[in-house]
């Protein structure tokens, strides 16, 4: 390879590591990282199809204080846990004008109302909710045909649920947008397929709440934004219609997915996402890189140089028996004299040398 060639190379490969993540992907239910059945990377796609620029955070840190943006948490991991700093780092975001969307059946979004302080207003039920008569392919995937108008859910009509729960709510500061048929009913969680007592009737399964200078939403759901669900009955318009809704219209407020409280990120693009956060380091890493490249180039090059010496004949000394071959030479043209054969073999050999000790 040829040096420009190389340098045209390192600098292509530099690029792609400033521009481009780490593509990669992960099993993890609801994870925009996942592109099965069970992820949400199509709801993501959404995001930046209508025209927002979508992102994911690894750390809530990374949301900043200002409010500014709309956060999607899809059914939290209880193994992972809401922190202390979480829950602070959330405070300050929906207070100063952010929202979370937060949508969850049997994750740990109990955890994050808790560290909001809105338990006492909104929780998760945490049973299962079924409906024998409002039902999609059977009674675990009830439809939601009750819905109210509004911006958050302009166009949407019937939702499509699958293994969801319902939402407990009470006080004025909670809008309900949607319940379930007044034919559904809730499991005891664990109890097989017993019925919950007097829990047959509409429950709530979309809601809203103002938080501070922010709002909260609810969405006892997060298969709704699956992969799987994202494209049954109007799941879809309910994504785009919140993010129309929650940003005013404005494609300039950032859309972010939580990544933080899964079980098992992403490890390649948390990694990219730890080396772009910090300019120190990604230009020491793309600086390493490229050294490491270019020392690869070089060595590649000497080696091959060595190997091309080691196979060409010419570049060896292969010893002779010179009075031999001198013999053989006059055998077969007697007309030549054995004093000028032998003088011509000298030169030969010196002339070699030469070209040699040139490098040539």
């Amino acid at each position: 390879m040829k040096p420009s060639y190389a340098l045209i190379a390192a600098v292509v490969i530099v690029a792609l590591i400033i521009s481009v993540p780490v593509l990669n992907t992960t099993k993890e239910d609801f994870s925009t990282y996942n592109t099965a059945w069970n992820g949400a990377s199509d709801a993501k796609a959404l995001a930046s199809s209508d025209g927002y620029t979508a992102s994911t955070v690894f750390a809530l840190s990374e949301i900043g204080s200002s409010g500014g943006g709309v956060l999607f948490m899809l059914n939290p991991n209880s193994s992972v846990g809401f922190s202390a700093s979480d829950a602070s780092t959330l405070q300050s975001f929906v207070t100063n004008g952010g929202v979370l969307v937060l949508a969850n059946n049997f994750g740990n979004g109990n955890a994050v109302l808790s560290g909001l302080g809105v338990l006492g207003e909104a929780r998760f039920n945490g049973s299962l909710l079924e409906d024998n008569v409002s039902k999609g392919v059977d009674a675990a995937l009830p439809l939601i045909t009750d819905v109210t108008a509004s911006g958050l859910t302009a166009g949407v009509h019937e939702l499509y649920f699958n293994y969801g729960t319902a939402l407990d709510v009470s006080g004025n500061n909670v809008t309900v947008l949607a319940r379930s048929a007044p034919t559904s009913y809730l499991l005891a969680p664990g109890g097989g397929n017993a019925t919950v007592n007097a829990t047959t009737g509409a429950h709530p399964v979309l809601a809203t709440l103002d938080y501070g200078n922010g709002r909260i939403v609810l969405l006892s759901d997060p298969s709704v934004f699956s992969n799987d669900m994202l494209g049954q009955a109007d799941n879809q318009q309910l994504l785009t219609s919140m993010l129309a809704d929650l940003t005013g219209g404005n494609t300039a407020v950032p859309i972010m997915f939580d990544e933080s409280h899964f079980a098992s990120p992403p490890v390649f693009s948390l990694l990219y996402n730890r080396i772009n956060a910090d300019d120190t380091v990604k230009y020491t890493v793309v600086v390493l890189f490229s050294a490491a490249f270019v020392i690869g180039i070089n060595a590649t090059a000497l080696v091959r140089r060595r190997q091309r010496t080691d196979m060409d004949p010419a570049s060896r000394d292969v010893p002779v028996n010179e009075e031999a071959v001198i013999t053989d030479i006059v055998r077969a043209h007697p007309e030549w004299r054995r004093a000028r054969v032998k003088g011509f073999l000298k030169q030969l050999q010196q002339r070699r040398r030469i070209r040699r000790g040139n490098g040539k």
